[in-house]
Formats: C-alpha cells, structure tokens, sequence
C-alpha cells in the first residue's frame, strides 16, 4: 500500500476533532497549530502486521513543538519517532 498526501486525504487514516488539516501538492499533509495545547493528530483505521514504513515528515519550526510518529498496539507497547525544540536552534531526533 503506498498513501501519497501531496493527492489528497486517504481513508486510511482519520483526523482528530481539532486538528487543522490541509493537502498541499508539494507538501502533502499539513497541520497548524494556533493555540497552546492544540495537538493535531492523524490516525490509522486499519492495523499493521507486517512489511515497510517510509514516513518522510517535516519538523515543526519553532520552540516548545513536538513533531512525532508513533506506531501503537492495542495494549500500548510502541515505537516512537520524535522530534521536539525546547529553543529555536535546530535539535535532534529521537527514537
């Protein structure tokens, strides 16, 4: 299966109540954050079991935003990619 954002939204995944959600023909999917506490979020509807995931992503800019990627069992074992600016200058990722 290949979800390409810069087509448009996919119904593999479903948008969180609040979460600002734009499909950019460059940039695929893009999330705003306005407020304090907004906390844009994309979820999958479907498992997976087994195979590859490439996920290419953009940091936020800015300090105090996290940008992550998280896979998630029902029992909440997980794998996370995180990236987060407690100042303006560039940090690095973690996992």
């Amino acid at each position: 299966m290949t979800i390409d954002f810069t087509k448009g939204a996919n119904d593999f995944f479903t948008v969180a109540n609040g979460t600002n959600l734009e499909y950019d023909p460059e940039m695929g999917a893009t999330f705003a954050i306005s407020h304090a506490g907004d906390a844009p979020t994309m979820t999958s509807i479907k498992y997976m079991f087994f195979g590859r995931l490439d996920v290419t992503v953009q940091a936020a800019p800015g300090a105090g935003i996290v940008t992550s990627s998280v896979l998630q069992s029902d029992d909440l074992d997980e794998i996370d990619w995180v990236r987060s600016s407690l100042s303006s200058k560039p940090q690095p990722a973690h996992s």
